[in-house]
C-alpha cells in the first residue's frame, strides 16, 4: 500500500468516519471502515473493541469474539471489552470461557452489575445454581432494575422450581418496561407451567417479538380465533416450532375444520404422511414447497390462544392419529409374534435443543432401567455417536433407525408396542397421539406444556409423567421405570411380581 494511503492522517480520517457512521447506526459502512483501518494498522488499539462492539450488536457473535479477544489483548484494562466478549461467548454457549471473561471484568471492577449478571448466568449454565443465585442477588443489590439480571434470575428460579419468585422477576421487568417481549414470553411459560392457561396462552403470543420473528410472513391475515368461518374460507395451519410440537398441535386442525374452514397443514416433510390422517384436513404441504391459495393463516402454537384452550378442554386426548395399515402390517411381520411385552424406547431428542442436556439421557444410563422379561425396540431414527457403542453391546435392544424413513414409518412401528418409554421428545408425542401407553420422563423443571406436578398428562390420556425430584437426578426416575417394567413383565407371564 502506498505510504500516503496508510499515513496517520489517513487512518485518523477513516477512523473518524467509521465512528460517525457507527453512531449514526450506518453499521455496514462503519464495519467496512473499521476493517479498512485494521488492514492499514493491525495493532490499532481502539478499533478491535469498536468493531467487536458493532458485530456484537449485529448478532455476529463468532466474528465479534475474534475482535474482542484482540481488544482485551491490546487493552486488558478495558472492562467493557471483557463484558462484551463474555456476552458473545454466551450466545455460543461457551460457558467456561464466559465465566472466565466475566471474572476478568470483575477483577477490574468487583461491583460492576453487568459483569456480576454475566457471571451469574454462566454459573447457572454450569449447574452451579447456589453460587449463581448469590451472584444475581449481588448484581440486583447494586442495580435493582437490571433487566438482564432479573430475566436470567427468572430462568434460574424456574429451573429450581421457585415459580412465584420467577414470576416476581418477570413482573419487575414489566413494571419498568411494559412492552418487554422477552419478559412477557417468560411470564407466559411460567403461567402455563402452573396450569394458568387462560392467562398464559394469550401472553405466549409474545414469542414472536421475543424471538425477533414475524407472525405475518405470508402476507395474509393472521387468524386469532372466532366462532365460525364463512364456507369459502381456507386457512393454512403451519408448524412454527419442532417436530414434537407439530405432532402435538395437529389435533387442532379438527377443531378448526369444525368451525367451517377448509384446512391446509404445512409441516416438516417427515410429518407429511402422518398429517394426512388427521380428521378435517383437506391438504398437507411440506415446508419449502409452493403453497396453494389460502385466505388466513395461524401458526400451530397460536392455536391454543385462538381456541381459548384450558387444561380441561384439550381435544384429542384419547388419540387423534392412526398408523398406516399397510406399514403397520409390514412391521408386525418383521417383528414376528410377541412372547413378551414389547416396549418402545426413545432416550434422547434433538441435540440442538436449548434444554437437551437436561431432558436427554445417554443410552448407557437408560439401559439400567430395562429389566429382563421385556422385548425392547428402539423408536429413534437418529443415533448419537456417544450411544453407538452402548447399542452395539446391547443386542436385546433392536434398532431400525435407518429404515424409519419418516414419522409414518415410526408410527407404524410404534403401533406394535405394548408400551413406550421416552424422554420429552417427538416419539413421546407420537405415542400419545396414537393413544399408545407411554411413560414420559421429565426433568425437574420441564417444558411448560407438561405442568409442574403430577403424573396426569393434559395432552395425552394414555401418558404417565415420571418426573425428576428437586435433586434433579435421573436414577430415581429410572428406578421407577425399572420397577414398572418388572411388573409389566410379570403380569404378561402371569407370575407374581
Amino acid at each position: 500500500m502506498p505510504e500516503e494511503v496508510a499515513s496517520p492522517q489517513r487512518i485518523a480520517q477513516l477512523l473518524s468516519q467509521a465512528v460517525e457512521a457507527h453512531a449514526g447506526q450506518d453499521l455496514e459502512r462503519a464495519r467496512l471502515l473499521y476493517e479498512q483501518v485494521l488492514q492499514m494498522h493491525p495493532r490499532q488499539p481502539h478499533v478491535p473493541f469498536l468493531l467487536g462492539t458493532l458485530l456484537h450488536a449485529q448478532g455476529a457473535h463468532a466474528a465479534a469474539i475474534g475482535q474482542l479477544e484482540q481488544a482485551v489483548r491490546l487493552r486488558p484494562q478495558e472492562l467493557r471489552a471483557w463484558v462484551l466478549l463474555g456476552g458473545s461467548m454466551a450466545h455460543l454457549e461457551r460457558w467456561p470461557e464466559v465465566l472466565a471473561c466475566f471474572e476478568g471484568a470483575l477483577s477490574l471492577e468487583p461491583m460492576n452489575a453487568d459483569a456480576l449478571a454475566g457471571r451469574a448466568t454462566a454459573l447457572h449454565a454450569l449447574d452451579r445454581s447456589d453460587e449463581a443465585a448469590r451472584c444475581f442477588d449481588q448484581a440486583l443489590e447494586i442495580a435493582p432494575g437490571h433487566e438482564v439480571a432479573l430475566l436470567n434470575r427468572c430462568r434460574l428460579r424456574r429451573d429450581r422450581g421457585e415459580l412465584q419468585a420467577a414470576l416476581a422477576d418477570c413482573d419487575a421487568v414489566l413494571a419498568q418496561s411494559p412492552a418487554h417481549a422477552r419478559a412477557a414470553f417468560s411470564k407466559a411459560g411460567l403461567l402455563l407451567l402452573q396450569g394458568e392457561w387462560a392467562r398464559g396462552w394469550p401472553l405466549y403470543e409474545q414469542r414472536f417479538a421475543a424471538l425477533g420473528i414475524s407472525p405475518d410472513r405470508f402476507g395474509r391475515p393472521l387468524w386469532r380465533g372466532g366462532d365460525s368461518f364463512a364456507s369459502w374460507v381456507t386457512i393454512l395451519l403451519h408448524n412454527d416450532q419442532a417436530l414434537g410440537d407439530g405432532i402435538m398441535n395437529m389435533r387442532f386442525a379438527t377443531e378448526v375444520a369444525a368451525k367451517g374452514a377448509r384446512v391446509i397443514l404445512a409441516v416438516a416433510p417427515t410429518l407429511v404422511e402422518l398429517a394426512r390422517g388427521v380428521e378435517g384436513v383437506t391438504e398437507v404441504v411440506a415446508h419449502g414447497k409452493p403453497l396453494p391459495h389460502f385466505d388466513v393463516h395461524c401458526p400451530f402454537f397460536s392455536l391454543p390462544a385462538a381456541l381459548q384452550l384450558t387444561v380441561e378442554t384439550v381435544p384429542g386426548r384419547s388419540g387423534y392419529l392412526r398408523a398406516d395399515a399397510a406399514r403397520a402390517a409390514a412391521w408386525a411381520a418383521e417383528l414376528g409374534p410377541a412372547d413378551r411385552p414389547r416396549v418402545g424406547l426413545a432416550w434422547s431428542g434433538n441435540p440442538e435443543h436449548s434444554r437437551d442436556r437436561r431432558r436427554s439421557i445417554t443410552l448407557e444410563r437408560f439401559l439400567t432401567a430395562l429389566p429382563e422379561g421385556c422385548e425392547y425396540i428402539s423408536l429413534q431414527k437418529e443415533l448419537r455417536t456417544t450411544d453407538e457403542g452402548a447399542l452395539a453391546a446391547t443386542p436385546r435392544v433392536r434398532y431400525f433407525g435407518d429404515r424409519l424413513r419418516d414419522f409414518s414409518d415410526t408410527a407404524a412401528l410404534c403401533a406394535q408396542m405394548d408400551l413406550v418409554v421416552a424422554v420429552d421428545t417427538s416419539v413421546a408425542h407420537l405415542a400419545g397421539a396414537l393413544g399408545k401407553p407411554v411413560w414420559i420422563l421429565l426433568p425437574y423443571s420441564p417444558d411448560c406444556r407438561w405442568l409442574m406436578h403430577g403424573e396426569r398428562c393434559p395432552w395425552y390420556a394414555s401418558a404417565r409423567l415420571l418426573r425428576q425430584g428437586p435433586e434433579r437426578e435421573w436414577p430415581p426416575v429410572l428406578a421407577q421405570v425399572h420397577s414398572g417394567l418388572q411388573q409389566l413383565a410379570h403380569a404378561w407371564a402371569g407370575t407374581p411380581a
